[in-house]
C-alpha cells in the first residue's frame, strides 16, 4: 500500500521536473550575449557594478537630440582628452628631458671617459681589459642621470600604459555590454533599431566597412608614427656622414622605431580579425580613438617643430681630442 502511494507521488505532474526550453541563438551577437547580460547585472563585485552602471547610463542617452554614433565618438574625444591626453603630455614631457638633458650630458660624460683613458692606457689591449669596466661605469652614469632628471625610459613605457590600456578597455566593455543588454531586455531599443554608419545593418551587428576602416586607420597611425620619428633623428645632409649608432645610442632608445612599426603591423592583423566579432558601436569607438591618435601625433609634431625653431641653439664646435702619442694605439670606441 505504501508502495503504490510513492509511486503514485512519483509520477504524479506536482513531482515531475519542468521541461527545459531552448534558446534561440542570437543572430547579431554570440552566444553567450544572454548570460554576459545576467552575469553583468547580478556580479556583486565592485568591476560588475561599475560595468552595469556605466552600459546603462549609456543607454540612457536615447533622450539626448544625437545619435549613437554621434554619442560614441563625442564619447571617445572627451575621455581620451580627460585621461590619455594627460598621459601622452607626461610622457612627452619625459622624453623631451631625456633628450635635452640626458644625451648632452652623457656625450660629454663618453668624451671625458675617452680622454682619461687614452692618457691612462698606453696600447690597445690594455684598453681591451678594461673596455668592460668602462662600459659598466657609462651605464651606471646613464642610470644616475635619468633618475636625476626622472626620465627612466621604463618608467615613462609602463606609465603611458598603465593609462591607457584600462581606458581602452573599460570603454570597449562598457559598449558591448550595452549592446548585449539593449537586445536582452528592450528588443526595440533606439541602439537595436539605429543603422550602422556604413554596411552594417545595424549599431549592434559587425560593420565590415568599419572594421576596414579602423584597421586602416590603426596602420596610418603606426605608419605615420614610424615617419615623424625618422625624420626627427635623420642626420643632417651637409657634412661629413655620422658614424654608425652605438650601443649608448641603441640603449637610449628604449623602443627603436623598426620594433615599433613591425610590432604594430602585427598587432594590426591580430585587431582587424578580433574586430570582425565586434558590434559595429565597438568598432566605432576604435575607429574615433585611432583617428584620435593620429591628430595628437600631428600636433605634437607641429609642437616640436616650433620649439625646435624658436630655440635657435648656438653651434657647439666640436672638441679635438689630443691625439695619440707615437707608438699608442687611438682608443676605440668604449660604446
Amino acid at each position: 500500500m505504501f508502495a503504490r502511494q510513492v509511486f503514485r507521488l512519483s509520477t504524479s505532474t506536482r513531482f515531475r521536473p519542468l521541461p527545459v526550453v531552448p534558446r534561440s541563438p542570437n543572430r547579431t551577437l554570440s552566444s553567450q550575449s544572454n548570460a554576459a547580460v545576467v552575469v553583468g547585472t547580478l556580479d556583486p563585485t565592485i568591476y560588475g557594478q561599475l560595468i552595469h552602471q556605466l552600459s546603462q547610463t549609456f543607454l540612457a542617452a536615447q533622450s539626448l537630440p544625437l545619435s549613437y554614433a554621434t554619442t560614441t565618438v563625442l564619447l571617445t574625444i572627451t575621455v581620451r582628452s580627460l585621461t590619455t591626453l594627460p598621459a601622452s603630455l607626461w610622457a612627452r614631457a619625459r622624453i623631451r628631458r631625456l633628450e635635452r638633458e640626458v644625451v648632452p650630458q652623457m656625450k660629454a660624460f663618453r668624451s671625458q671617459i675617452a680622454r682619461r683613458a687614452n692618457r691612462t692606457f698606453k696600447t690597445e689591449a690594455e684598453i681591451g681589459i678594461y673596455k668592460h669596466h668602462l662600459q659598466t661605469l657609462l651605464k651606471t652614469e646613464l642610470v644616475r642621470l635619468q633618475t636625476v632628471h626622472r626620465c627612466r625610459p621604463l618608467t615613462t613605457l609602463l606609465g603611458s600604459l598603465s593609462v591607457h590600456v584600462p581606458v581602452i578597455f573599460l570603454l570597449t566593455t562598457v559598449l558591448r555590454q550595452a549592446c548585449e543588454t539593449a537586445v536582452a531586455e528592450f528588443p526595440a531599443h533606439a541602439l537595436v533599431l539605429e543603422r550602422s554608419p556604413l554596411l552594417g545593418e545595424s549599431m549592434i551587428q559587425e560593420d565590415l566597412g568599419l572594421v576596414i576602416g579602423c584597421w586602416m586607420a590603426f596602420l596610418v597611425n603606426i605608419e605615420l608614427n614610424w615617419a615623424l620619428r625618422q625624420a626627427r633623428l635623420k642626420p643632417p645632409a651637409l657634412g661629413p656622414p655620422s658614424a654608425p649608432p652605438t650601443a649608448l645610442a641603441r640603449g637610449l632608445a628604449f623602443w627603436t622605431p623598426e620594433r615599433i612599426r613591425t610590432t604594430g603591423f602585427v598587432a594590426g592583423v591580430f585587431m582587424m580579425a578580433y574586430a570582425s566579432f565586434q558590434p559595429a558601436l565597438v568598432v566605432l569607438y576604435w575607429f574615433t580613438s585611432n583617428l584620435f591618435s593620429t591628430v595628437q601625433s600631428l600636433c605634437f609634431n607641429y609642437l616640436d617643430r616650433g620649439d625646435h625653431q624658436s630655440s635657435s641653439p648656438s653651434p657647439v664646435l666640436p672638441v679635438n681630442e689630443p691625439r695619440p702619442r707615437s707608438g699608442r694605439a687611438s682608443l676605440p670606441k668604449i660604446l
